[in-house]
């Protein structure tokens, strides 16, 4: 609900590249993982999509490795991934 507040199993780029910021990862991991999971259109995430994302920056947070193989591999799963929303909210608001 966090990721997707319109409830329509879509999120934006501006919107959905703000939520996966807020896992910490550097920009470079963030636009890989993106690349990966955009397969729809460059300029959204499906849910689907999202999902993916998020397996990606779970794989990131926990040092394996990134990639369109590694979400086909069937190995253990790393934890959930982990989001600040209270270090971006603080950044939100200092940049306004």
């Amino acid at each position: 609900m966090m990721a997707d507040p319109k409830g329509i199993n879509k999120l934006e780029g501006k919107e959905a590249a703000d939520f996966l910021k807020k896992s910490g990862l550097p920009k470079e991991m963030l636009r890989k993982i993106w690349l990966i999971a955009a397969k729809t259109d460059i300029s959204y995430l499906l849910k689907e999509e999202l999902y993916i994302a998020f397996r990606l920056v779970a794989l990131a947070q926990n040092n394996m490795e990134v990639s369109e193989e590694s979400i086909r591999i069937n190995h253990p799963l790393p934890p959930p991934p982990k989001f600040d929303f209270k270090v971006a909210e603080t950044h939100d608001n200092n940049s306004k």
